[in-house]
């Protein structure tokens, strides 16, 4: 049994967020838990609650603004990796993701490798 602090989570963040299939089985290879949260407000609660590793905001959420929320969650959760990702129409600009506090923006239709070199990532970073 994992320890509370053995416990990696990933949050999502969105209205009707999907996570590509490759990228659930990376998380879950990982041994990240998955929490999906809507964007009505709760997001900073829910992060606060479980200190989430990652938080990955959906670009395309239509009943929030995604760099509000994404500029509100690096506030809140300093610690946590936060990433946008592109929803299939709308296009987040790198620079405005930047100054919100997102690390990184993710496409849905990226390649598997691409999702496992970003959970590497954030392993190596928690090792530091």
């Amino acid at each position: 049994m994992k320890t509370t602090s053995e416990r990696k989570s990933a949050m999502l963040v969105g209205d009707s967020f999907f996570i590509p299939v490759g990228f659930a089985e990376s998380l879950q290879k990982h041994g990240y838990t998955v929490v999906s949260i809507g964007s009505e407000g709760s997001e900073i609660l829910a992060g606060a609650r479980l200190h989430p590793q990652l938080i990955i905001v959906d670009y395309a959420m239509r009943h929030n603004d995604p760099l509000l929320a994404t500029t509100l969650l690096h506030n809140a959760l300093p610690s946590s990796h936060i990433a946008l990702m592109n929803g299939r129409f709308q296009r987040c600009n790198q620079n405005a993701a930047n100054s919100a506090g997102a690390e990184k923006i993710l496409e849905r239709t990226q390649n598997a490798s691409e999702y496992e070199a970003l959970l590497h990532s954030l392993e190596e970073k928690g090792n530091a």
